[in-house]
């Protein structure tokens, strides 16, 4: 390291002497063939994505390709129905709550409701396309005359509520209904005959009584109050036909009503909490609804009685719809006016009630990850409601390999180089030291006062340093959970901590300056000055530089030795929240949050900076870590995603010797990867399947085979 991206090209290929049917194929497939065009998004590996708090809203697009969820933590995320893999996420311009989704009938837009109104945004790219103003909240949305206007209900300022009627192309205010004592509508709808139908109730659960209000659009008459819901009416939906539409209630039963003579004719029971949502199936002989009680009902019109009950959620289930060809049903929920349990998007079989996926990652709050020393696990710790977790993946796909439920908020993780420790901590001021493979409990490491904020195993796994805000650094026996000593100073504590290569120094940040400490006995070796408020600090593998990045988005290099202060990476976006080393000490790469979200490679040598990875949620990055073998990298995204991606400045893909060439002896790894690691002696060494992946799987499908195999000849520069 550092390599550039080096611009695929062919050579005339000489079929001889090598594996003869595998460089056969290669030279009859791609001896004269132009290079194949890499995929715009071949960078990233695979991204798992969660909701930070509930999730209110979601919906199908119109061919089912696409569904949507909205959430109270500002944003819209985007998924693929076939594997729930995320597609995007859409923030709130102004960090507002949203509260329920709909696709447009094209399938192009989408529009959302929350704070201040409604919003348009454009499927393809993510763009916000049109402001639905103003409201206090925006609470339900409905698209009326053939897609071209839209159905806003809500509050103005919690005293007063109306439903507006808006035109699709330029926003334009056509029409504004309203009702004696209306303070809330949580949901509306708008009939073919130009009805529209609006349920008002508070926003709180179980505060008040409702009532469902219909107006004729036409003459803006108020036709009906139908009061026959004893508690807030939360949902509607219309039938299929036109013909009936249905209403939940915080009474815990669902209506059924004519809509012609707006005349109750059915009501359905079963739920024992709030209803919070309604939704016909595309052939109208059932209907589904989301309640309070953590289920999922679906009912058979025919006969009014519940034909399953969904349990999957274990708290809140706010909204629910069917997919367009009738055959799933997605939900989502959280709770919703309280604490949040349960932040998920989760898709069943509408026949048989069998979930299929969830789509949601992670609980409340993503705070941490760390990859294993030998490359093949990744743990991503974060918060769960009161209780938190520590959940470990395969680095190559992405795979979910075991989920360890914690106590307590978990703040920072971390392998011990050797693989074969997990040591996890936060809130409670437990660290928990773990066996990696089976996730057992090997010990529990007490004695600080406060929430833990860094942990950092020694290059040879043999000590575990930690730091809590205000307190002694403490170093840990982490195969016995003994303590060997604690690091005192002046103004004890660290922010963020890193071993020396030699693991003879431990270097801690604090909020004015860094130190490095003696790990024998304690000793402070060096104080590096001139720091404004620290927040990251690394130590080159090469033991020479220091590196500690900084709120105000500057980094600074020092003399490890002799505290000299080297150079200043300026950027001054937007605070440095963590950085890390390559394994040769050649690049720094660096995550910025809040300002200017982004991910940033620099040389160290002489502070260029090589790469710059913009995030387009613009949510920030909280963490990253770069894997042992710099070929990929792991960060947090601040909207609660997780993304793995190729590092843009670490060794060439294919490029099994690091030399800068793919040549001979990146052929031979490849065709014994093709075949199955260990499928033949031609490497130097033999490889493992997490280092045929992360070499040779252009496509990021966690399998090196033919698709691989066109990538791999456009830069092949033969034997």
């Amino acid at each position: 390291m550092p390599h550039t991206a080096q611009e695929p090209f062919m050579k005339t290929c000489r079929c001889n002497h090598i594996r003869t049917i595998p460089l056969t194929m290669f030279c009859l497939l791609f001896g004269a063939a132009a290079p194949p065009a890499r995929a715009a998004d071949a960078g990233i590996r695979w991204t798992a994505v969660g909701h930070r708090t509930s999730v209110d809203g979601v919906a199908f697009s119109p061919d089912g390709r696409l569904a949507a969820s909205a959430g109270e933590d500002h944003t819209l995320k985007l998924w693929r129905t076939a594997d729930g893999s995320p597609v995007r996420t859409i923030v709130h311009p102004n960090n507002f709550d949203l509260h329920s989704v709909e696709f447009a009938s094209d399938g192009l837009s989408i529009v959302a409701s929350g704070a201040g109104g409604a919003y348009q945004w454009r499927v393809s790219d993510g763009e916000l396309i049109q402001t639905f103003c103003c409201l206090e909240t925006g609470y339900d949305t409905a698209f009326y005359d053939g897609g071209q206007k839209l159905a806003v209900g809500g509050s103005i300022d919690g005293l007063a509520a109306d439903v507006r009627l808006f035109r699709i192309s330029d926003g334009a205010l056509l029409q504004t209904f309203t009702g004696a004592d209306l303070r809330y509508v949580l949901s509306v709808l708008v009939t073919a005959g130009g009805k529209l139908i609006a349920a008002e109730g508070s926003p709180s659960a179980g505060q008040g009584t409702g009532a469902i209000r219909i107006w004729d659009i036409a003459s803006g008459v108020e036709e009906h109050v139908l009061t026959e819901h004893t508690g807030r009416v939360t949902s509607l939906a219309l039938a299929p036909d036109g013909q009936t539409f249905a209403s939940g209630s915080d009474d815990q039963t669902i209506k059924l009503w004519d809509v012609a003579s707006a005349t109750s004719i059915d009501t359905l029971t079963g739920h024992t909490g709030f209803v919070f949502d309604v939704t016909f199936s595309p052939d109208g002989l059932n209907l589904a609804s989301a309640s309070a009680d953590a289920t999922v009902r679906t009912w058979d019109l025919g006969t009014g009685q519940a034909t399953q009950v969904l349990t999957d959620f274990v708290d809140d289930v706010a909204g629910v719809r069917y997919s367009p060809d009738g055959e799933t049903l997605i939900g989502c929920g959280g709770r919703i006016f309280a604490n949040v349990a349960d932040p998920a998007v989760r898709v069943w079989s509408a026949g048989d009630g069998q979930l299929l996926n969830t789509f949601t990652q992670f609980g409340t709050s993503l705070e941490s990850v760390a990859i294993s020393g030998d490359g093949a696990t990744l743990a991503a710790a974060g918060a769960y409601d009161v209780n938190g977790y520590v959940e470990l993946r395969a680095v190559a796909d992405g795979t979910q390999l075991m989920t360890i439920d914690e106590p307590a908020w978990v703040y920072e993780v971390a392998f011990s180089p050797d693989s074969t420790l997990l040591a996890s901590a936060g809130s409670d001021k437990v660290i928990r030291v773990r066996d990696a493979t089976t996730g057992g409990l090997l010990h529990s490491l007490t004695g600080h006062t406060g929430t833990i904020q860094a942990l950092a195993f020694s290059p040879d796994s043999a000590v575990l340093a930690s730091t809590a805000y205000g307190e002694p650094i403490r170093l840990w026996n982490p195969a016995t959970g003994g303590l060997i000593r604690t690091l005192t100073a002046a103004s004890p504590g660290a922010i963020a901590l890193g071993f020396s290569a030699d693991g003879q120094y431990l270097a801690g940040a604090q909020d004015q300056e860094a130190r490095l400490w003696r790990v024998a006995d304690g000793g402070i070796e060096q104080t590096y000055s001139g720091i404004d408020l620290s927040s990251s600090v690394a130590v080159s593998p090469t033991g020479n530089v220091l590196a500690v990045g900084y709120h105000d988005g500057n980094i600074k290099i020092f003399n490890l030795a002799t505290g000299a202060d080297l150079r200043t990476l300026p950027v001054q976006f937007g605070h440095v929240s963590a950085i890390a080393f390559s394994s040769d000490g050649e690049v720094l790469a660096a995550s910025y949050n809040l300002d200017e979200p982004a991910v940033r490679f620099w040389r160290v040598a002489d502070g260029a900076l090589l790469e710059t990875i913009q995030e387009e949620t613009a949510t920030g990055v909280p963490t990253l870590v770069l894997s042992p073998d710099d070929r990929l990298f792991a960060f947090i995204r601040r909207d609660n995603a997780l993304v793995v991606a190729r590092n843009p400045v670490g060794p060439l893909p294919g490029d099994i010797d690091d030399d800068g060439l793919i040549g001979q002896a990146d052929y031979l790894a490849f065709t014994d990867c093709i075949a199955g690691p260990g499928a033949a002696p031609t490497p130097a060494q033999p490889l493992s399947a997490q280092q045929c992946y992360n070499v040779f799987d252009s496509d990021a499908d966690a399998d090196v085979d033919l698709a691989d195999f066109a990538e791999f000849a456009a830069v092949f520069s033969g034997p």
